[in-house]
């Protein structure tokens, strides 16, 4: 059996299978589960969530099925870090897998590995960079299918949603007689939107003008689109929508020529949404509000009757608990998505449970929480948090920061009690030396630093107000701790660290070597270390990691494939 980390239940959330199932036994009922991510889908762009164009018919009747979540929320504003909270059920700090460069921590298990220890056949059809094995996202997948990357080697385009059905059709033609998981994700939705006819026609505006190229979201803050413009553009996206919502409704067609329609769980979500000119842009990643976190979450198959509505806030990170109870099997200790039913009840009568929002894309550091109807987003390179009501103010038009700040308080604690809870690295500084002297130094990090203690004694620490420096004093056999967001942030030690005026060496991880120059950079691969100290001959400090999580393996990125990016506006030089 595979075993995982365990994690603190600050922001554990519940069972989505207990609220899905009425009254069977889901290992007597559910021999299929398929999930289905629609990359870049708003919800609020099907009808099934009050659309007002006939994007999703097929949707709407799965909707009417069996379950709609009216708040499902991604855990982050763009792919990567999305799809593996999708598919691990722990939160980006957690998961690791926060930039292109860091691919999903190898002792975070995936929802996959766990069915497939069980016996399930398991497949996937990805079709993003993001989604890709680079990343980690084929383990526990007998057969994975990387089309992304298939399609750049030998054609050199997207492969679309049919591309994906055709392919999961010769898949489940061999799985009638076994228990099965299938993932697929579909890209069409994701810029650039060029649907096909007669989609391209369905809902195109009088706009006869040029398109111009996607750059990057910021870009468009200071120049921004004509509103035809960006009018034609959505709809060219609403066309994506249909084209992907006619396949979807061809694979359940196939699961029914197959025979295993009846017995086969159908989950739809998406990673992130998209915006549309709402904050005077176009695109997503770069903040955390509705339009770009908001994402629909439609279930149903057997045992699963609708149509219903589910009003309380759901979280990404609540669809692998739920795959593992809907195919009758009890998820693992340690998912974000996970609690106990009593501690849940208790949760949903309290007014619901918090939903953790975070994205470190681009250069940011921002995350957010919604509890209670209530929203914080906090910059935390900036120290800019607002506060929004989204029980009357959906589109987060009125910020309440300074007039409702009681809430906004009590909301950034829990924020940042959580973003502490979920970050698995622990860095420490130790100063080893039998004197009285004290060791003083600085740290910087291009990240902030968060709960910054002594252990003991009178040493003492001062993190600036920007919370990207760190000064400190520690008398012998001290140790510094502290962590830090994002958790792929290195430190530097900015200069030499003294004490009476004479340096020390200073041993990071387990290097053999003392560091004598300075300033000097360490990243988190530097600093793991198995022991919490190491004495060399004489005074010394020790800097090392203490992690419940492996640090990620770096991805690496071959021109063509950083071409591509940043054509779609992932990199930004």
């Amino acid at each position: 059996m595979i075993e995982r980390p365990a994690f603190g239940g600050l922001l554990a959330g519940m069972v989505l299978a207990g609220v899905l199932l009425v009254g069977c036994a889901p290992e007597e009922k559910v021999s299929g589960i398929v999930l289905i991510s629609i990359d870049t889908l708003r919800a609020d762009h099907l009808g099934s969530y009050g659309y007002s164009r006939e994007t999703s018919p097929f949707l709407d009747q799965l909707a009417a099925k069996g379950v709609r979540f009216e708040q499902a929320i991604s855990p982050a504003s763009w792919t990567l870090p999305s799809h593996a909270s999708m598919l691990t059920g722990l939160y980006p700090s957690s998961h690791r897998a926060v930039d292109a460069e860091s691919s999903i921590a190898p002792s975070a298990v995936s929802v996959a590995e766990l069915l497939q220890d069980a016996g399930f056949s398991t497949g996937a059809a990805v079709t993003s960079w993001f989604v890709s094995a680079n990343y980690g996202f084929d383990r526990g997948f007998d057969w994975f299918q990387d089309l992304d990357q298939t399609a750049h080697e030998k054609v050199g385009k997207t492969v679309d949603a049919r591309g994906v059905i055709d392919l999961a059709e010769e898949w489940l033609e061999e799985q009638a007689d076994q228990r099965f998981f299938l993932f697929l994700h579909l890209y069409d939705a994701h810029y650039t939107y060029n649907p096909a006819r007669p989609y391209r026609e369905l809902f195109a505006t009088d706009y006869k003008g040029p398109r111009r190229k996607y750059r990057n979201y910021m870009h468009y803050k200071s120049n921004p689109l004509s509103e035809e413009l960006l009018a034609f553009e959505e709809s060219m996206y609403d066309g994506e929508i249909r084209y992907v919502d006619d396949q979807l409704a061809r694979l359940y067609g196939i699961l029914g020529r197959l025979g295993l329609q009846e017995n086969t769980v159908i989950m739809v979500t998406s990673d992130h949404g998209e915006e549309f000119g709402e904050r005077g842009s176009w695109g997503h990643g770069h903040t955390l509000f509705e339009e770009q976190v908001h994402v629909p979450l439609l279930v149903a198959g057997p045992g699963i009757e609708g149509p219903r509505t589910i009003a309380a806030p759901v979280g990404l990170v609540d669809l692998p608990p739920t795959l593992l109870e809907l195919a009758g099997l009890s998820p693992p200790e340690g998912l974000h998505g996970l609690r106990d039913r009593t501690e849940d009840s208790r949760s949903r009568a309290a007014g619901g449970r918090p939903v953790f929002l975070e994205t470190s894309r681009f250069n940011t550091n921002l995350i957010g929480l919604r509890r209670q109807g209530w929203k914080l987003l906090i910059d935390l390179d900036t120290g800019k948090e607002s506060l929004f009501d989204l029980s009357t103010d959906p589109g987060e038009k009125q910020d309440w920061v300074s007039e409702r700040s009681e809430i906004a308080t009590k909301l950034r604690a829990e924020a940042m009690t959580a973003v502490e809870a979920l970050i698995p690295d622990r860095w420490n500084l130790a100063w080893l030396d039998e004197s009285t002297g004290e060791l003083i130094g600085e740290l910087e990090s291009n990240g902030i630093f968060l709960a910054a203690t002594v252990d003991t004694g009178t040493g003492t620490v001062l993190v600036s107000e920007d919370l990207h420096k760190m000064t400190f004093r520690l008398s012998p056999d001290e140790t510094l701790r502290w962590k830090i967001l994002p958790v792929d942030a290195s430190i530097t030690v900015t200069g030499a660290l003294v004490t009476d005026g004479t340096a020390v060496p200073l041993l990071v991880g387990e290097g053999a070597e003392p560091i004598q120059v300075f300033p000097h950079d360490v990243s988190i691969p530097d600093a793991v270390a198995t022991e919490t100290a190491r004495q060399l001959e004489g005074p010394a400090a020790h800097l090392w990691i203490e992690s419940e999580q492996e640090a990620s393996e770096s991805v690496d990125m071959r021109r063509a494939d950083r071409r591509r990016l940043k054509a779609l506006g992932y990199i930004v030089d």
